[in-house]
């Protein structure tokens, strides 16, 4: 039975692999490209410009306060954006209808029930059943081997792709964490260099580290988050929403 799981888990990572390179999933600089082009031209400049205001805002205390609110209105509409594009894209453990956390036992009944509703022969009227079944059975095809789910969980389809290729997922995924933070750490000490305020330099390096140290525990260890309302989401989503985070 163990070779059958494990060729079973072999097809579903190059199916999922192949429609990963077809969709982009792997693509980090789109929108990592973007949110730095976007805190680099618009949060930092506006935040300096509010807080330089002292025509229109004598009051330094009503400056910050201003400074402070709209940071935050950028932060809810950054982090609801990339919320929506998380939990739009494609997901096994949302495929199977089951939460990261779920058990093996079920995952295979959840396959199994799945498996019944959309087999093609009894949806004869629905033209997308062939595609759905086929997405859940790949899925189901990962999510059911431990190596490949956790794979999938920690590094996404990007992990996939190093597996299928037989590269060290974890060098991989610590060399791609690695340039993900380096560039975050040399735009914070940039646009930071020429603030006469020491404290903001201090602030974003201190909670840049702290979100590195949540990020590397949940990529080489057992700890996990698990967002309440998507308990579907995988680690690797989670840092993406971390990151998207930061700059507020």
């Amino acid at each position: 039975a163990a070779e059958p799981a494990a060729r079973g888990a072999d097809e579903g990572v190059r199916a999922e692999a192949a429609r990963a390179r077809r969709l982009g999933h792997g693509a980090m600089l789109g929108g990592f490209g973007g949110s730095i082009v976007f805190n680099s031209l618009v949060v930092y400049p506006g935040t300096k410009w509010i807080l330089s205001a002292k025509k229109s805002v004598p009051s330094l205390r009503r400056r910050k306060a201003l400074a402070i609110l709209f940071l935050a209105m950028v932060g809810l509409l950054s982090v609801g954006m990339d919320l929506i594009q998380v939990l739009d894209d494609r997901n096994l453990f949302r495929n199977l209808q089951v939460s990261r956390t779920a058990e093996d036992r079920d995952v295979r009944t959840a396959y199994q029930r799945l498996a019944k509703e959309l087999h093609p022969d009894r949806n004869l009227d629905n033209p997308d059943a062939q595609e759905a079944f086929v997405n859940m059975k790949e899925s189901y095809d990962i999510l059911a081997n431990p190596a490949a789910r956790d794979v999938y969980d920690r590094w996404g389809f990007d992990g996939l792709r190093w597996l299928l290729r037989d590269e060290d997922v974890l060098s991989q995924g610590l060399f791609q964490l690695g340039i993900t933070y380096v560039i975050w750490f040399a735009i914070t000490i940039l646009i930071t260099v020429q603030s006469s305020n020491t404290n903001s330099r201090t602030i974003s390096i201190a909670g840049l580290s702290l979100m590195l140290a949540v990020d590397l525990h949940m990529k080489t260890g057992n700890f996990g988050l698990v967002v309440p309302f998507a308990p579907h989401l995988a680690s690797y989503q989670i840092s993406k929403l971390l990151l998207t985070m930061y700059p507020t």
